[in-house]
């Protein structure tokens, strides 16, 4: 009767333990949003300038608040993307500097520069991987992208040029930094594999059952 009952309460303890850090955390995590998307108003920005002045600037502010949930901080990927078709038409040789400056809660995060030397470039692509550090988040936040545009040149000739960014915006992913498929928000140990320690429990929950019966036989 004894054994039976010890059996029975390592068995209890072990489905507690189970229940605690895999059941419950997986189905807190059902039907709840892994993946958060901010994005711009509006999804276009365009700079288009023609003129005959040798050397001119021009510049634009995309402004990107967002909101992050506190479990998150820490525990997700925050990643930045745009992206951008560029488009130069010269009649006399001109260098052209755009420079793109990523600025979060009033700090420069990033700055990328693109520098054209020649008459004609029609490119597009998008900005390169760029992944926010989670000690500079804050529950209220402010993405800035700067874009400064610089034509220099010698002669006073005509000059097209046309830049628009596109769907400028912030991705934020849920991690699940041990694998157990539990991710890091729901999960009460995310650096640790909770599936891995289930199945530990319930190993040394084994030789202790023998164990209590051996001591019971010899009794």
């Amino acid at each position: 009767m004894k054994l039976n009952k010890l059996i029975l309460i390592t068995f209890f303890i072990w489905i507690v333990v189970a229940s605690l850090i895999i059941l419950i955390p997986m189905y807190m995590q059902i039907n709840k949003p892994i993946i958060i998307i901010f994005t711009s108003s509006p999804p276009t920005y365009d700079i288009e300038k023609n003129t005959t002045t040798p050397t001119w600037s021009e510049e634009i502010s995309i402004k990107l608040p967002f909101t992050m949930p506190r479990n998150w901080i820490g525990n997700s990927n925050i990643k930045v993307n745009y992206e951008y078709f560029v488009e130069i038409e010269t009649e006399e040789w001109r260098t052209t500097i755009i420079n793109y400056t990523l600025i979060l809660n009033g700090k420069p995060i990033r700055s990328i520069r693109e520098d054209f030397e020649g008459t004609y470039f029609k490119i597009a692509g998008s900005l390169p991987k760029t992944i926010i550090k989670p000690e500079l988040l804050k529950d209220e936040n402010q993405l800035t992208i700067n874009v400064k545009i610089l034509q220099k040149g010698l002669l006073k000739s005509e000059s097209s040029f046309k830049l628009q960014i596109r769907n400028p915006q912030i991705r934020i992913e849920a991690l699940d930094s041990d694998g157990d498929g539990i991710y890091d928000i729901f999960d009460s140990a995310p650096k640790i594999n909770n599936i891995f320690i289930a199945t530990i429990l319930s190993v040394i929950g084994l030789p202790i059952s023998i164990r209590a019966e051996k001591i019971y036989k010899e009794k």
